[in-house]
C-alpha cells in the first residue's frame, strides 16, 4: 500500500466483451448405426444387430425436431418407412447397448444426443421392423400376410409366421 490508499499492484485487466459473447454456431458430422430391435432394456451388442450406418451433419442448435429428421434423411435408404418415432437413442458402451432412462418429455436435441454419444458414433436402434402392411392395420386374423425385411444388404420376403429366428427381436 502506498500513502495514498492505492496498491503498487497494477489492476487486473478487465475481461474484453467478446469473452462473453454467445458461441457461434458449430457444425458437426457423426456417424449414426442404425440396431435391430430389440425387446431388452441391456445386452451385448454383435455384428448381426448391426443394420447400417450412415453420416449426418448436425449443427449445435439442433432441436429434437430437426435431429430425428436428419437422421431420417440419411437412413430412409436403409428403412424406407422409417419415421421421426420409429427408433430410440441408445447408449453402447464396451460393446453393451443400454437404454438411457430420462424423464417424461425428455427432448432429444443436439446438446443431449452429443453428451449420449461423447465423441463416438451415435446408435439408435428401431422400435419394430417396419413393413407397409403393419402401417395399413386392419387386417383380421386369417388374413396372409408377406414381408419383405431388409435385414443388414439382404431381403427376406417371407411368411409374416415364419420370419428366420435371427430376425426376431
Amino acid at each position: 500500500m502506498t500513502s495514498n490508499g492505492k496498491s503498487s499492484f497494477p489492476k487486473r485487466p478487465r475481461l474484453d466483451r467478446k469473452r462473453y459473447a454467445v458461441p457461434a454456431v458449430k457444425e458437426f458430422c457423426k456417424t449414426v448405426l442404425v440396431l435391430a430391435p430389440s425387446n431388452e432394456h441391456t445386452y451385448h451388442l454383435t455384428n448381426d444387430q448391426i443394420l447400417g450406418h450412415a453420416e449426418v451433419d448436425f449443427t449445435t442448435e439442433d432441436s429434437e425436431d430437426t435431429v430425428r429428421a436428419k437422421i431420417v434423411q440419411a437412413v430412409e435408404q436403409l428403412a424406407h418407412d422409417i419415421k421421426p418415432d420409429d427408433f430410440e437413442f441408445v447408449k453402447v458402451q464396451s460393446k453393451r447397448v443400454s437404454v438411457p432412462f430420462v424423464a417424461t418429455g425428455h427432448k432429444w436435441d443436439f446438446k443431449h444426443v452429443k453428451n449420449l454419444c461423447g465423441q463416438g458414433k451415435i446408435y439408435i436402434r428401431l422400435l419394430s421392423y417396419l413393413t407397409e402392411q403393419e402401417e395399413k392395420g386392419g387386417m383380421s386374423s386369417n388374413t396372409e400376410v408377406w414381408v419383405t425385411i431388409q435385414y443388414k444388404s439382404f431381403f427376406y420376403y417371407c411368411h409374416a409366421n415364419s420370419i428366420p429366428y435371427s430376425l426376431h427381436s
